[in-house]
């Protein structure tokens, strides 16, 4: 995470993290790095979430669970080898031993200015091989901050994308009296902007 963290900081990611989100975001640069306003704001969200010491002030932890490798041997493959219910699944988590609890579902609590700010910067981002829209490739078409998100969080968990079952949650921070909703993301990350958004 180059220019979000640096290898000095306190952070809340193992290696094993780092290397599964480094894998996310190269498939994500081939789509967005078309416009480097876009693929910054973007790659700073998912650090920031992944990694950030402050997690407990964006993240609340839904279900988690000890993992059984035998009923869930990858993230979202069940038993039968489909999606698991309720399960994310052993393989890649800090539960393969089947002692340790690992997180099922959570809820991401981000300021909606900041949302819809990141979303502007990435709508308009084609993919230079196809000439297509990279949130119609990639983001299910999202024509919104709320679809974009939904998107990556419980659609993405829901078609075997991602491991997480993730509920984005909008706030707006500066009215809200819940500490749980005061987001490191208004603070600890900042949206870089192009000139002109159709330069993207």
């Amino acid at each position: 995470c180059p220019g979000v963290l640096s290898l000095q900081d306190l952070v809340c990611c193992d290696n094993k993290q780092l290397v599964q989100l480094q894998q996310q975001l190269d498939m994500a640069h081939g789509l967005l790095a078309n416009c480097p306003a876009c693929w910054a704001n973007f790659r700073r969200f998912w650090c920031v979430f992944t990694c950030s010491p402050e997690q407990g002030s964006f993240v609340q932890v839904t279900e988690s669970r000890v993992c059984n490798s035998a009923l869930f041997p990858g993230p979202n493959i069940g038993p039968d080898g489909g999606p698991p219910q309720g399960a994310a699944g052993c393989d890649g988590t800090s539960s393969n031993d089947g002692t340790i609890a690992t997180v099922q579902a959570l809820r991401l609590r981000v300021d909606a200015e900041y949302a819809s700010d990141l979303f502007r910067s990435c709508v308009d981002v084609t993919v230079s091989a196809t000439g297509q829209k990279a949130v119609d490739m990639a983001f299910g078409g999202a024509r919104s901050a709320a679809e974009f998100f939904k998107f990556q969080g419980s659609t993405a968990y829901a078609s075997g994308q991602n491991p997480l079952n993730i509920q984005v949650n909008f706030v707006n921070s500066s009215s809200s009296s819940s500490s749980f909703s005061i987001l490191a993301f208004s603070s600890l990350s900042s949206i870089a902007s192009s000139s002109s958004a159709s330069s993207c």
